[in-house]
């Protein structure tokens, strides 16, 4: 069947950089072409290991991706437990600060979330990859919180770098511990 040049063609690895990405040097970035939006950061370092998936809260405004703290210790970590890269995407597509995401999601929920975020999560909750959930304490107890039921549905049994005090996954900046696997709390 004939694609109309309107519809989106299908997600895959190897047409993740058609929605308007920076392809000089990984990770690679796909953005929207307006640049308000990141829907997914890839990078792999060893080609010979297992890539693993990631769900964080809301990408940084920076286009330095590559001095980006939060994907260096990202790296770090699954590193650290024998991955080679990572397919990450976000609950949120927004790109912006926690309270520049909170005060858009607000105003608008859906242009918080992303035109086609929801189609690149639904992408990696097909994908097969282990899944880290990675966003801290954001997603708890504001706006942004009635994200949580649309991400446990796609994503029931995820790993975590340990356990926030609220019993949320932590963010790569602040791990609690080793990678292990758990069924998403409700």
């Amino acid at each position: 069947m004939k694609r109309s040049s309107s519809e989106s063609p299908p997600l895959t690895l190897g047409n993740v950089y058609e929605c308007g990405c920076y392809l000089e040097k990984p990770p690679y970035c796909c953005d929207s072409v307006c640049g308000r939006y990141s829907y997914r950061v890839t990078d792999t370092w060893d080609p010979d290991c297992r890539v693993a998936g990631v769900v964080m809260c809301n990408p940084a405004k920076t286009d330095d991706r590559e001095g980006n703290r939060t994907l260096q210790q990202l790296r770090e970590l699954l590193t650290l437990d024998g991955y080679g890269g990572f397919v990450a995407c976000n609950a949120f597509a927004f790109r912006g600060s926690h309270r520049e995401l909170t005060r858009v999601a607000a105003k608008d929920f859906a242009e918080a979330v992303g035109p086609r975020n929801d189609e690149h999560l639904r992408f990696l909750a097909d994908s097969g990859f282990d899944v880290v959930v990675a966003f801290g304490a954001l997603l708890r107890g504001s706006e942004l919180a009635r994200r949580k039921p649309a991400l446990r549905e796609l994503f029931p049994a995820v790993y975590s770098y340990g356990l926030t005090n609220d019993g949320e996954p932590p963010h790569p900046l602040r791990p609690r511990g080793l990678l292990n696997r758990y069924q998403w709390p409700s």
